[in-house]
């Protein structure tokens, strides 16, 4: 099985203390088990709720600690890493 791949339902920008809470579409996508912050984003957390091989449900919690700026997530599954998701951060 092939690395996950985002396709469709990514959103580019939030602001500091939102939660967002998105269903992505893609490929090989059954297998995402986690999602990570690059860099670091102090106060960001990834959470998976669901998964289907085209679909992958996940909030992600953007602390009022979070620095803003340009992050990227990127979600984990035992067959690879998916591409990294553009993510600006906003006060």
């Amino acid at each position: 099985m092939a690395a996950p791949r985002i396709t469709g339902g990514w959103v580019f920008e939030a602001f500091v203390g939102d939660v967002l809470t998105l269903t992505l579409t893609g490929e090989n996508l059954a297998g995402i088990q986690s999602g990570s912050i690059s860099p670091m984003g102090k106060g960001m957390v990834v959470s998976i709720l669901e998964t289907s091989p085209t679909q992958v449900s996940l909030t992600i919690m953007i602390d009022k600690k979070t620095y803003p700026g340009d992050k990227r997530v990127i979600l984990h599954s035992p067959e690879g890493d998916s591409q990294p998701l553009p993510l600006l951060v906003m006060m």
